[in-house]
């Protein structure tokens, strides 16, 4: 009962569920569409992070000033993308970002940029900023689950509520439901294995690793 992203991001919902509620947003967003903006949302804190760093070494302020700015830029995505849907701006800069990061593009240029600026403590200080943000990152996400664990009985992490809002906003886009409760009609097979089975033809590499 899992579902991945094209980049490998793990999100716990069924086949089903998730090919049902794009089945409502169908023609208009793809499911490949639809889930690279899953990991736009993922990578929001990693996005305004690079922004933030960027920023402050330009400038040439203080190392401590690129760690501050870049675990706070890191700290307010973390609980931007926890909370609602971002703008489409954002979505769509996070969208492109996605399709080239985990390839070390962006860390090599964020050292690049910071040791022509400071030196190896130029260089280094965006990564400390990096870590601190990862680190509240860590303990927001853990009282996140429990608290939703709490209220609801279930496991949901991140990547969950990042499918839900990722839903929503393609909805509100488009003008459709974005209630997330389904209908047995819309849960039937005939309703949504039709896009699955498309999906499946058009990005096999994707769909070999969903798990029913």
């Amino acid at each position: 009962m899992t579902i991945y992203t094209p980049r490998g991001l793990k999100v716990r919902v069924t086949v089903a569920q998730a090919f049902a509620l794009m089945r409502r947003l169908w023609p208009s967003v793809t499911p490949f569409s639809f889930l690279k903006t899953v990991e736009a949302i993922e990578s929001i804190p990693s996005v305004l992070a690079i922004c933030a760093g960027t920023f402050a070494i330009v400038l040439q302020e203080r190392q401590s000033l690129v760690i501050f700015a870049t675990a706070m830029a890191y700290a307010i995505g973390v609980i931007w993308r926890s909370t609602s849907a971002p703008p489409a701006a954002l979505i769509r800069l996070c969208t492109t970002y996605s399709y080239f990061s985990g390839f070390g593009a962006f860390a090599l240029g964020m050292l690049y940029l910071g040791y022509r600026n400071g030196g190896l403590l130029g260089a280094t200080s965006f990564f400390v900023g990096l870590f601190v943000g990862w680190l509240f990152r860590q303990w927001f996400e853990f009282r996140q689950s429990r608290r939703l664990l709490s209220e609801t009985g279930q496991s949901i992490t991140q990547s969950e509520l990042s499918f839900w809002l990722a839903y929503r906003f393609h909805a509100y886009q488009i003008g459709k439901s974005q209630l997330f409760c389904l209908e047995e009609e819309e849960l039937a097979e005939t309703n949504w294995l039709p896009l699955y089975t498309r999906f499946c033809t058009e990005w096999p590499d994707v769909a070999r690793r969903f798990v029913f």
